[in-house]
């Protein structure tokens, strides 16, 4: 069975929308998928000993005594 030029004319004009709208479709509905994943919650890990640094050096977050990272940046806490 010979598929003529007719089939191929016929296959762009279908399928080249199609492929268009579903990529279009999958590109905007990306960013409300991954919208509602929670955040990691920050490890504090105790800083025993350590002088207390109130504020962050690096972005500015209080800090407790006991923290050796920053919860906000991930800096050190220590000096």
């Amino acid at each position: 069975m010979m598929m003529g030029l007719g089939f191929f004319v016929m296959l762009a004009v279908l399928a080249v929308p199609i492929l268009l709208i579903v990529g279009l479709l999958i590109l905007m509905l990306r960013p409300l998928a991954t919208r509602g994943e929670p955040f990691a919650e920050p490890i504090v890990t105790p800083n025993p000993g350590k002088k207390r640094l109130g504020v962050c050096r690096s972005c500015g977050a209080r800090l407790q005594a006991d923290w050796v990272h920053c919860p906000q940046c991930g800096a050190p806490a220590d000096e």
